[in-house]
């Protein structure tokens, strides 16, 4: 391909006017050094050994977890089951709880998470009824 020189004085203009509007954004962007001061959090142990067990309508949870001191209280979620997607169903400071959802059906999901005394929630463990 054979470029004339209108071509390339143009190409070389475009990039004359680019360079400094680039050197410009780069140099113009304020250093941002005020950011806000991280908050010392313990996420609290994951949940394990998660058992659902069930007689009629009532369901009983059971778990363990590595280091009970550091769990201030469990969160047990019915998923999808209720009017809303996932319904915190039972706050507790055991590891083990009866419940009575009011029905009873094959295949319903649940999920245990741990809540550390500074309200942080840790991850869930999530497991489906027999």
């Amino acid at each position: 391909m054979h470029f004339s020189r209108s071509t390339h004085r143009l190409s070389f203009r475009a990039a004359a006017l680019a360079l400094p509007i680039l050197l410009l954004g780069v140099a113009g962007c304020p250093k941002q050094e005020d950011f806000p001061v991280a908050l010392d959090l313990d996420v609290p142990p994951t949940p394990f050994n998660f058992v659902i067990s069930n007689a009629g309508t009532n369901y009983t949870f059971a778990w363990e977890v590595s280091d009970p001191a550091a769990v201030d209280h469990y969160l047990v979620y019915l998923l999808g089951g209720g009017l809303a997607p996932n319904e915190v169903i039972i706050e507790t400071a055991l590891t083990s709880v009866t419940y009575d959802v009011g029905f009873s059906l094959a295949g319903l999901q649940f999920a245990v998470s741990a809540v550390s005394a500074q309200g942080v929630e840790g991850e869930w463990t999530v497991r489906a009824a027999q």
